[in-house]
């Protein structure tokens, strides 16, 4: 298997550690061991916004219904789906989108987390 990472741009890495360690008052494994560290972090924030995003379209359910007994309205609750499908519609939207663009991110802090880090040193560099 070929290595995608061209030694030269590890070495760049390595180098701007070394750098920002030492600007910090720190080693490069502690400060490499932090951006690890952070990578659980951030793939637990993501898999809480997205049961948080998932729970609030379930609960979207039991609020319609309890809104269309309350209004009392047969035009509106005739459907008890047509009460909740715009907001359960955008939030259907968005844990879809929260799916799709952050299922790789948590999947990969918690599967790989050097790789995170090493992501976002590059991300300093650049």
């Amino acid at each position: 298997m070929e290595n995608i990472i061209n030694n030269e741009a590890i070495e760049q890495v390595m180098t701007r550690i070394d750098v920002l360690a030492a600007k910090l008052g720190v080693t490069a494994e502690y400060l490499f061991g932090i951006y690890v560290k952070q990578a659980y972090i951030n793939s637990m924030v993501g898999i809480s916004g997205t049961v948080i995003v998932f729970v609030l379209l379930l609960g979207m359910i039991p609020v319609s219904m309890w809104l269309c007994k309350k209004i009392k309205n047969k035009e509106i609750c005739s459907d008890w789906h047509s009460a909740w499908a715009a907001p359960g519609g955008i939030l259907l939207f968005i844990f879809l989108l929260s799916l799709a663009f952050g299922l790789n991110g948590i999947v990969s802090g918690f599967v790989n987390p050097e790789h995170y880090a090493f992501k976002e040193i590059l991300k300093s560099i650049k």
